[in-house]
């Protein structure tokens, strides 16, 4: 690749020529021979943005020039809007928009003179985002049931806040499709188990929501006595403290709040 299209020394050379190869050589090729409406002549020379969007279900999309979504964050001062290739400006980080929200990808564009490459692989980005804000808020009532020594309402809420952390193990990274799906909470127990095996997760994490799933049977519909012990109440919630900052550790930031 020659002008323009060169990567500057040391910029990611592999990914560069891998890129190219697997995605952006192909794709043009595929919009060639359906005689769909191309890209300048010239390529890549007139190229100034291409973008591999990873869908967690589906193919690979590949988008160029002004098909490329994302939000830039630049040093540029006072005007807002569209990045031209020709402006002397950082860009600082690189997210996708919320069309986007579960989505990895690879982006390059050309701006201030050279090509940059951005990347995220996490998936499920939104989904694990609004599962972490859900999962704080229920660990806040599990506290809160903790305090006043009320184990019901404690295990119940314990256990949601668990199963949703553990969710976003699952699906954050190589992400388990059975559960992406599944309703069933056997399927989040039963991922979690392989996943420790291979080294994934935490024994830690699994033992809570598998102990946590037993109790919350008991609690709920078992009229007897029930009872969890002090020492219970503050390893239960501390590895939920644990799980909720693995958690937040494996999900782009651009998912506020946190």
């Amino acid at each position: 690749m020659n002008g323009v299209g060169k990567p500057t020394p040391g910029m990611f050379e592999n990914m560069w020529n891998q890129l190219f190869e697997v995605w952006l050589n192909p794709e043009l090729e595929r919009r060639k021979a359906k005689g769909l409406p191309l890209l300048p002549p010239n390529f890549p020379e007139q190229i100034v943005a291409a973008q591999v969007i990873l869908h967690p279900t589906e193919p690979a999309e590949i988008r160029f020039n002004e098909e490329v979504r994302a939000v830039m964050k630049t040093d540029r001062v006072g005007r807002p809007g569209p990045l031209m290739a020709n402006e002397k400006v950082q860009v600082k980080s690189l997210q996708l928009t919320d069309l986007d929200g579960d989505c990895g990808h690879i982006t390059l564009i050309f701006v201030a003179g050279r090509w940059q490459i951005f990347f995220d692989f996490t998936y499920y980005g939104a989904t694990c985002a609004a599962s972490i804000v859900a999962a704080e808020q229920f660990l806040d009532t599990a506290r809160e049931a903790a305090e006043r020594r009320r184990p019901r309402p404690f295990v119940h809420n314990l256990y949601t806040a668990v199963e949703l952390l553990a969710k976003v193990s699952l699906l954050s990274v190589a992400p388990d499709q059975g559960v992406a799906k599944s309703k069933k909470h056997a399927a989040v127990i039963g991922a979690m188990h392989k996943r420790r095996k291979a080294g994934w997760v935490p024994g830690s994490h699994t033992e809570l929501l598998t102990t946590l799933f037993d109790l919350r049977q008991k609690a709920g519909y078992d009229a007897g006595p029930f009872i969890v012990s002090d020492a219970n109440y503050r390893q239960f919630l501390d590895t939920a403290d644990q799980m909720l900052v693995h958690a937040k550790s494996v999900v782009r930031e651009r998912f506020p709040p946190y």
